[in-house]
């Protein structure tokens, strides 16, 4: 039994002891005490809450990434199986020849023609008008671009091992942001060299790089495969100078492709 008077002051402020009860901590008015609980399984017990809480977290976060990761995967497959359908046209042509795709791609100012993710690994498309055409994530190992129109053209992340780009046209808004340019050919090429500072390989072929300004797709655009009277109706803005002017390449068969367009 402990007198009324037998309080003791235990070393930490605000904490009392009574005899050999527990520490009593008083609030500021000195009217209210609380017991504190030394015991270690109450300690053990709080650790034990803290890290359910904690793992309950995490989980909860973890199942919120995966379904967004889930959910964006799902988003870009449907993405890319649109676009296969697209790209079976775009396939069509390539197949059949320079002419019939140079008239294909320059039927409007802005086609918007994305071949990414594809594999033309080993293709000849010498003298091909690719202008803005996407590549990006294509497999372009040992193709040939011989000759092309490339400006505007995008290579990002594209395999291009091997590939040859000899007397291609390529301004600075030709992009290799990130493509493997190692053993390209690019001998002889109307390019700004800086453009293929960005690739993640260069090429080592770089013997008579010329002004793009030298080549003779220069002065080339949409137009130029277009007849006056074409143009004149189409309700498009044109040069009148570039008016068909690579009309003469393109051969007496594809009249009828000019017809339809």
């Amino acid at each position: 039994m402990v007198a009324f008077g037998d309080v003791r002051r235990n070393s930490v402020p605000g904490i009392v002891k009574i005899g050999n009860e527990p520490p009593c901590l008083f609030n500021c008015f000195g009217m209210t005490q609380t017991r504190v609980n030394t015991s270690p399984d109450v300690s053990v017990k709080y650790i034990k809450i803290l890290a359910m809480v904690i793992a309950f977290v995490f989980s909860f976060f973890a199942a919120i990434v995966f379904v967004v990761h889930v959910d964006s995967g799902i988003r870009d497959h449907k993405k890319l199986g649109e676009l296969k359908l697209f790209q079976a046209e775009y396939l069509d042509y390539l197949g059949r020849g320079r002419h019939a795709w140079n008239l294909y791609i320059t039927q409007t100012p802005q086609h918007g023609i994305d071949l990414s993710h594809t594999d033309l690994s080993g293709r000849d498309f010498t003298g091909y008008y690719f202008s803005s055409v996407m590549f990006d994530h294509a497999n372009l190992k040992g193709t040939i671009f011989d000759d092309c129109y490339l400006s505007g053209a995008w290579f990002r992340e594209t395999d291009c091992r091997g590939a040859s780009f000899k007397k291609a046209y390529m301004s600075e808004y030709t992009h290799f942001d990130g493509a493997d340019l190692s053993d390209a050919n690019f001998t002889g090429a109307y390019a700004v060299i800086s453009a293929l500072d960005v690739a993640r390989k260069k090429p080592t072929k770089l013997d008579n790089i010329e002004p793009p300004k030298n080549s003779r797709w220069d002065s080339v655009s949409w137009e130029c495969f277009h007849t006056l009277e074409w143009l004149e109706k189409s309700g498009y803005s044109f040069s009148h100078q570039r008016a068909g002017s690579m009309l003469q390449e393109i051969p007496g068969e594809l009249n009828d492709q000019l017809k339809t367009r």
